[in-house]
């Protein structure tokens, strides 16, 4: 099944199409990002997405350098089977680049091989919510400011998130 859905974001619906981009009066590009739900406000944050997969970064993060990590917490419905994410920009030129750990490196491809063994345990989430979803924190690190598309694979499912990054004032 594949869903194509744009994104918003905080450390972390409908089937869309694609993300338009349609010229602004300043000729910058508009980005139709993933609306954020509060679907587990006791847990985390606003998250962008849909089932099986959404994300939690902040929400206004502003770009000020392409080493600069952003925290985020990618949620996904309760599975042990291969999680896949990966993320380019849409209006330019970029690959973002994620980091499961403060010492391991970067990688053009997050894969998380059982997410329901690597999941954290956000404060909050009772029994109920722990059965349902996993929590897997990283960072992202965008080469630059722009509409950004991370495409989330669980199985055979497949989503598609988008991110708008602005450049820091």
């Amino acid at each position: 099944m594949i869903t194509s859905v744009a994104f918003v974001s905080v450390l972390f619906s409908s089937v869309a199409s694609p993300p338009s981009r349609l010229p602004a009066a300043d000729t910058d590009l508009s980005c139709k990002e993933t609306p954020a739900e509060n679907l587990l406000p006791s847990v985390v944050g606003p998250m962008a997405g849909s089932r099986p997969a959404w994300f939690v970064d902040g929400g206004d993060y502003t770009w000020e350098h392409a080493e600069q990590a952003v925290k985020t917490l990618w949620v996904v419905a309760r599975t042990s089977a291969l999680v896949r994410i990966t993320g380019h920009r849409l209006d330019g030129p970029g690959t973002a680049k994620f980091r499961r750990g403060q010492d391991e490196p970067m990688e053009t491809e997050f894969v998380i091989a059982d997410p329901s063994v690597a999941s954290a345990i956000p404060g909050g989430a009772s029994a109920e919510v722990m059965l349902a979803y996993s929590f897997i924190p990283s960072h992202v690190f965008y080469s630059s400011p722009g509409c950004w598309e991370f495409t989330v694979q669980v199985g055979s499912d497949e989503v598609r998130l988008v991110r708008e990054i602005k450049p820091a004032r």
